[in-house]
């Protein structure tokens, strides 16, 4: 008996009670009338004052007025009391409260769409049920009866009571709005009936039904249904081939944890224009189904998926389908997109994150803020309709949810949904996307004067470069790593002349180099006192690049290319100058050639060229730049020192007055390192000699813990590199502390054996710690894509901190080796540690196995 049905017998009740009221009251008007000698109207209002009042408003003068009066007040009371039972009786058993509840589930049906119906809840709507939610899908049960439908609510499944073949029941389960309607009721004449219905209301939707005869397969589908399944014929064939093929169908059935599903390729999503071979950690396509109707089944690796195919796969992992490639944070930001278009049309795209704040959910969404002007309501009951279309959408996945504020939505998910995604942690390349390649970069950075050792700046300078460039590469970008070689210029004949002067043995001239190891190099020159200049300074820059070579391989930094800069004189400065010509972006003004940077963005033209035939410095950046388009790079970036500040807009504007896109130009700028000890910093100037080189910075604190602390902080802020806290091993030092998580997780890994069980399934509630790590696991491609579009590798550094904290929680609260719940704490384990690896790698800083 359904809760309306209920309020419609209260109404009944309340009805008839109304009526005996008015007779009552007719009756007393009459009585009135004739003894007290009134009119009709008065006896009326006498009448209804007796009842409204119990008799305080009335005054019977005859014994007969009195008698009407008594009898009037006793009628009145005992209906008021009759009343108050009733409705009482309403409240107490419940009904109101189920009335509500079964108000605000049609409230959700209704937010409904792309959905199943199931067309009665026997035994095999029951199966049809089970296996729906399991692949997470979004379905509406028909049933008159209500011990089904008790049946089906108590496990959150949304019902409706009455017969599936009547147009009302369809329209309220959403008919119109539904993928497929699976007609398994008992009766072959009602699912006909149903078939009819529904192809009538919904011509687009798939409809499945059940013949119990043979006779009703033609009719079934004769009234429309796409499929016709008969539970005796099916079961007699299956129990037909396990007898002839006892070994084969073993084989099928021996993992029963795969299933076969229709995936289809949408526009926007990463599968497509990628080969299956590409896919990573997708589905076992067994074959495709192009949008012209064609089916292609077990296509080859090379096969490539376009949008609107439809492939037919098991997906290697236990997560829900429907667009190819998504992860469980994407299966839920889409979600909450997907329940936001059926509301309104958001201002902006809408968020889901993490909340800052402990007890406030798992992840939290600002959808309802931003729909509240299209859809006219307060952003609290939009959250309300979110929630709704999210409880249906996300099934079992959503556990609870709560409106807060002015109108967030916190979603609080459920174990099943955080067991299931520790396996998209465990997938080779996770968080990145090693299968795209979508742009040829260069990345030019460290590019030290080759006048001197290289500093600990040019530390910076070099583990930022190359984190970038792993980041970029870890999102699919062909990088090329390059070192631009000042080799051509004054400061290679003033570094000539102090090698000169320190092989003879003379005084530095002023405004050279001095330091030990500039006599250092002119030991290694054979017959540097008396070389010619620009020989000596050719030999000097030789052995400087190879000492920096070494320092920097050994640093974990590996160039592609080293560039000279002498190289593009004269020929590459003529061709940038002849490039710059044509597209007539110079002139000449006072004897010199200048570019016009000031239409670019420029505060002023820039001089290329001076009256007396000299290039200036300008002129080399130019021909660099036009070389290395004409190499087809698509994006270059260029790391430079905090001196070079000021000449960021005339390059852009150079580049761009070239004809390229000064979006495609990035110039980030580095800012200074200050080595910290005992509270004090060092001081660094390389033509004085007191600098702190890379070699000893490394000799001192290690490659590791250099890279870590010169990456941890963003590039375009100053660093105090405290010595002293790099030097320790304890839980102070951060890189020691994500390194040795890194290691306990080995440690347990060789504590529980190398044949011990994973798995990522389990019994029993997640304790939160378990649940904390996987959400901080599930974070890091956010955190990667993050770190890469803002070129900013400090954000890994802070990711793999907290991580190693959420593991060091985990590791403290929940017992892994020997408890009941090994193997899955085990399988999370992995997962952790091969985050914290890739975090680490993407840093250049190394996991060690033990500590």
């Amino acid at each position: 008996m359904t809760r309306t049905r209920e309020l419609q017998r209260l109404a009944q009740r309340l009805v008839r009670l109304g009526i005996v009221v008015v007779g009552v009251v007719l009756a007393g008007t009459i009585a009135f009338a004739i003894s007290e000698d009134l009119s009709l109207w008065e006896g009326f209002r006498w009448s209804l004052d007796v009842v409204a009042t119990v008799g305080s408003a009335a005054h019977p003068q005859t014994t007969a007025g009195e008698i009407t009066s008594t009898l009037l007040i006793v009628l009145g009371v005992g209906t008021l009391f009759y009343a108050l039972v009733t409705v009482t009786e309403f409240f107490v058993s419940g009904h109101l409260a189920e009335l509500l509840q079964e108000r605000r589930a049609q409230r959700m049906i209704d937010a409904t769409s792309d959905h199943f119906i199931i067309c009665g809840y026997g035994r095999v709507g029951r199966q049809v049920a089970r296996d729906l939610r399991a692949a997470g899908a979004r379905y509406v049960v028909i049933d008159p009866d209500p011990d089904n439908l008790e049946k089906a609510s108590g496990i959150g499944v949304r019902v409706i009571e009455g017969q599936a073949s009547d147009d009302e029941s369809l329209r309220r389960a959403g008919v119109e709005r539904a993928r497929a309607v699976v007609a398994c009721v008992d009766s072959d004449a009602e699912n006909i009936f149903i078939t009819l219905t529904v192809r009538e209301l919904n011509p687009s939707a798939a409809i499945v039904a059940r013949a119990s005869r043979e006779d009703s397969e033609a009719k079934l589908r004769r009234a429309g249904a796409d499929r016709v399944i008969s539970p005796y014929k099916s079961s007699g064939s299956e129990m037909a081939r396990l007898a002839l093929h006892p070994q084969i169908s073993g084989a099928v059935e021996v993992d029963a944890g795969h299933r076969f599903e229709e995936i289809e390729v949408v526009d926007g999503c990463s599968g497509a224009g990628k080969t299956i071979g590409d896919v990573r950690g997708g589905a076992f396509i067994v074959g495709i189904r192009r949008p012209d109707g064609s089916f292609q089944a077990q296509p080859p690796a090379e096969t490539v998926l376009e949008s609107g195919d439809v492939h037919d796969g098991a997906p290697r992992d236990p997560v829900r389908s429907g667009t190819l490639m998504t992860g469980p944070i994407e299966d839920l930001r889409a979600a909450v997109a997907a329940a936001a278009s059926e509301i309104g049309e958001a201002s902006s795209a809408p968020t889901l994150e993490r909340p800052r704040q402990a007890g406030h959910g798992d992840f939290s969404t600002n959808a309802a803020m931003l729909l509240a002007k299209s859809a006219g309501a307060p952003p609290r009951d939009i959250a309300e309709r979110l929630a709704a279309s999210l409880d249906v959408r996300l099934g079992d996945d959503l556990a609870s949810y709560e409106v807060a504020g002015p109108g967030f939505l916190n979603l609080v998910l459920s174990d099943g949904w955080h067991r299931r995604a520790i396996a998209h942690a465990l997938a080779p390349g996770f968080g990145g996307d090693g299968a795209q390649q979508l742009e040829k970069v260069n990345v030019e950075f460290v590019s030290a004067n080759p006048t001197g050792p290289l500093h600990v700046g040019h530390a910076r300078n070099g583990a930022y470069g190359d984190a970038l460039a792993r980041l970029l590469e870890f999102h699919g970008q062909d990088v090329t790593r390059e070192f631009y070689v000042n080799d051509y210029g004054s400061q290679v004949v003033r570094f000539a002349e102090s090698l000169r002067a320190r092989a003879r043995g003379e005084a530095v001239p002023e405004g050279g180099y001095k330091g030990d190891y500039v006599a250092e190099v002119a030991e290694q020159i054979p017959g540097a006192a008396e070389l010619e200049l620009d020989e000596l300074g050719r030999r000097g820059v030789a052995v400087m690049l190879e000492r920096s070579k070494e320092s920097l391989l050994a640093f974990g930094v590996d160039f592609d290319i080293w560039f000279s800069e002498a190289t593009l004189h004269p020929d590459g400065v003529a061709h940038g100058f002849d490039r710059l010509g044509e597209m007539g972006e110079t002139y000449r003004a006072e004897g010199a050639l200048w570019v016009k940077t000031s239409e670019h963005g420029d505060d002023k033209d820039r001089v290329i060229e001076r009256s007396n035939g000299e290039h200036t410095y300008f002129a080399s950046d130019i021909a660099y730049h036009v070389n290395k388009r004409e190499r087809g790079f698509d994006r270059l970036i260029d790391v430079w020192g905090a001196d070079h500040h000021g000449y960021v807009q005339r390059v852009k504007a150079m580049f761009e007055a070239l004809g390229g896109d000064r979006d495609k130009l990035e110039l980030i700028i580095m800012q200074f390192v200050h080595l910290v000890e005992r509270g004090e910093r060092a001081q660094m100037s390389k033509r004085s000699g007191e600098f702190v080189s890379l070699d000893e910075l490394v000799a001192e604190i290690g490659v590791d813990a250099a890279r870590w602390f010169l990456l941890a902080r963003s590039h375009d802020t100053t660093i105090d590199l405290d010595l002293d806290l790099a030097r320790e091993q304890s839980a102070e030092n951060p890189v020691y502390y994500v390194q040795y998580a890194h290691a306990r997780i080995e440690s347990v890994k060789r504590k529980a054996g190398p044949d011990a069980n994973r798995t990522t399934d389990g019994a029993g509630d997640l304790h939160p710690s378990e649940r904390a790590l996987i959400q901080k696991l599930l974070t890091f491609p956010a955190e990667v894509q993050e770190a890469t579009d803002r070129r900013a590798p400090h954000r890994i550094a802070a990711y793999a901190l907290e991580l190693a904290q959420s593991f060091t929680a985990f590791y403290r609260d929940c017992q892994i080796v020997g408890s009941d719940q090994q193997a899955f704490r085990l399988a999370l384990s992995d997962a952790a540690q091969a985050v914290l690896a890739r975090a680490l790698d993407l840093l250049g800083v190394s996991a060690p196995q033990e500590m």
